[in-house]
């Protein structure tokens, strides 16, 4: 799994979700709003997994047998 840069300022994501969650906009707005969104979750998707990992060496070097799971926010 790669690292993914942020292709867009968090200003432009704050943006993105008021263009999703209103009614009124054209649907080149609604579309680049769903990329924005995209890339969004899709830089989250390393860091979130590095952590699972972690996690779960961790509770197996003491031992531990939990079962862990992750996923990313809804959309």
């Amino acid at each position: 799994m790669n690292w993914e840069i942020p292709e867009y300022s968090r200003n432009q994501v704050d943006k993105a979700g008021r263009v999703l969650l209103s009614d009124s906009h054209a649907p080149e707005e609604i579309a680049l709003a769903n990329t924005i969104l995209t890339n969004w979750r899709v830089v989250h998707m390393y860091p979130l997994n590095t952590f699972r990992t972690t996690l779960r060496k961790r509770l197996s070097a003491l031992g531990e047998e939990i079962n862990i799971s992750q996923r990313l926010k809804r959309r």
